[in-house]
This record gives structure tokens, C-alpha cells and sequence, in this order.
């Protein structure tokens, strides 16, 4: 196990034992249950997001709690069963979960860059002599979810684009991680040599390890796609949408409000419609069925 997995490994333990969130009295109303799709070392994800969630425990005097899930299907699936009733949800789940009838979008992010967007990045180290699809031919890719655009869909519709239609018979390996951090990580470590991400997270990432930035190309990358949006259950009533939607997108006017968005990394929250999700939708639609079901020789690829 490489340093850095053992790192991965503590920081999640670490996490679990941790309290998710300020706890109310037994005899107040009912927890509100957010759950996290795995982008990010759990640790990490946890500490960004429960200040929105500590925010919203204080505001709505009621316990508001978050859960890293164990990978994307386990989140849409918890909100459509009503176990959960808040998720953060990348563009391409959302629209998954969307067209099964099980969420709302309520909020997306404006970062501290000043866009509400983010865009998938394909990387190499630049000493790897690695600067198209050409000259990936033979080495080992790491991608992530089925259910993330940033690591799945958009690296595929850029080598199907560039004539590659079998990854597994294009590339030496390829594996998969749900965490992004951990695809970045590897593509710099050489523990394999292409690998997909989104730039709000490599971003952050070369903020903290400046080396990445040096070390790290960005080979191919996509148009702006909604950065992660809050969704809740379709099932929640009205009444308490219309409430969290209120009390996100004004979280900016106050001062606790300000430093809990100054802690998570983002200067406001923006409503969400579903026109912001025009340019992802169409390119599902054109190339997704046919880049998110390729099956490599063992069967359908897993997370």
C-alpha cells in the first residue's frame, strides 16, 4: 500500500469517528439526513461540507447530518427510498436520479473563483511524453464512477472521439477509483499514466500540493458543466424546499452565513433550473449510451 493510501485509509477512520453535525434533543424535530456522493477522501469531503450542514442544523433547530456514501448508486438510491432527504450530487447523477423521479435540485455552488461551473479534466505527468490519445496507446488508465462525467462519460467521448471505441484493449490497464483525489494522486505518484478529474477538484488540490500543478498536465478538457448541485428528495414537502432553498441562497447576507461559505470554499449559493443542465443533457444524450455501457471482457465496468 502506497504512502499515500495509508494516508487515505487513517483519514477515513478518522472520519467515521467523527460527529457529523451538532445533536439536538431526542424530542426535537426529526434529523435531516445529507448524503455525499465519493468524490473525495471521506475525511476531507465531511469536514468542507459540514459547515453548510451545521449551518442549516442551527438555522433550522434540527439536527442535520451528513454520510459519505460508499459509492454514487448508493446515494441517488438512499434519496429515492426516503432514507436520506439531501444529497450533493455531481451534474451527471443528478440527471440520473432526475429522470428516475427521485430528486429536486434546489442549489449549486458559486466558488470562490466566482463560477458556479467546473470542467472534466483528462491528466498525464508532463514527463511522460503523454500529449494525445496517439500517444496513450499501451499505457494504464484510471477512471472513476459510471456515474460521474468528470471521470467517466467525458474521458470516454474524448477517446471515442479520437477513434478509441475499447479502452481495455487500447490501454495496457485500466482500473477505477470513486475518488478523484486518489485518480490525481496516481497519475502523479505513476502509478498509472492517464487518468480524468474535474478542475474544482484538481484545483483545490494543487492549492494544497502545488506540486501537481508542476508535475501534472492537463491533456484534454471538457466545456463548463453545472459544478455539484444540492438535490433533495422529490417526496419532501414543499414547504421545507422552499425553506432550505431560502436559506441557502441567503447565507451570503449574514454574517454566520459568511464564514460557513468562506469555511466550505464558495462565496454563495445560486438557485438551480434545470436549463443549467441544457449542455450536460445533450451530451448524455448523444454520446453516453454509447460511452457509459462499454464492457470490457470480464463484463460491465463497476465503480
Amino acid at each position: 500500500m502506497s504512502i499515500f493510501h495509508q494516508r487515505i485509509a487513517l483519514l477515513t477512520l478518522v472520519a467515521v469517528a467523527c460527529a457529523c453535525g451538532p445533536i439536538l434533543a431526542d424530542d426535537g424535530p426529526p434529523a435531516l439526513r445529507v448524503v455525499l456522493i465519493p468524490e473525495r477522501n471521506a475525511y476531507e469531503q465531511r469536514s468542507q461540507f459540514s459547515h453548510i450542514t451545521n449551518f442549516l442544523s442551527e438555522k433550522l433547530g434540527q439536527n442535520v447530518y451528513l454520510e459519505v456514501m460508499p459509492d454514487y448508486e448508493a446515494a441517488m438510491a438512499s434519496l429515492a427510498s426516503g432514507q436520506a432527504d439531501i444529497g450533493f450530487l455531481g451534474g451527471l447523477s443528478y440527471l440520473e436520479a432526475r429522470d428516475r423521479g427521485n430528486v429536486v435540485a434546489l442549489v449549486r455552488p458559486i466558488w470562490t473563483s466566482g463560477e458556479a461551473t467546473c470542467r472534466a479534466y483528462v491528466v498525464a505527468r508532463r514527463d511522460s511524453g503523454i500529449a494525445d490519445v496517439a500517444s496513450m496507446r499501451g499505457k494504464k488508465l484510471i477512471l472513476g464512477s459510471r456515474h460521474s462525467f468528470s471521470a467517466w462519460l467525458f474521458p470516454l467521448y474524448y477517446l471515442a472521439n479520437s477513434g478509441v471505441g475499447r479502452v481495455d484493449g487500447y490501454f495496457s490497464s485500466v482500473s477505477f477509483d470513486n475518488a478523484q483525489d486518489t485518480i490525481l494522486w496516481s497519475v502523479f505518484m505513476r502509478e498509472n499514466d492517464v487518468g480524468a478529474v474535474k478542475s474544482c477538484i484538481f484545483d483545490r488540490m494543487t492549492v494544497e500540493s502545488p506540486a501537481i500543478r508542476q508535475e501534472v498536465a492537463i491533456v484534454a478538457r471538457s466545456s463548463p458543466v453545472p459544478a455539484n448541485c444540492l438535490a433533495v428528495r422529490a417526496s419532501m414537502p414543499q414547504e421545507m424546499q422552499d425553506r432550505l432553498q431560502f436559506l441557502l441562497t441567503s447565507m451570503d447576507k449574514v454574517d454566520d452565513g459568511k464564514e460557513a461559505l468562506a469555511r466550505f470554499g464558495a462565496l454563495r449559493f445560486v438557485r438551480t433550473t434545470e436549463g443549467d443542465f441544457t449542455l450536460l443533457a445533450s451530451i448524455i444524450r448523444e454520446y453516453g449510451n454509447r460511452n457509459r455501457h462499454q464492457q470490457s471482457a470480464d463484463g460491465e465496468w463497476g465503480e
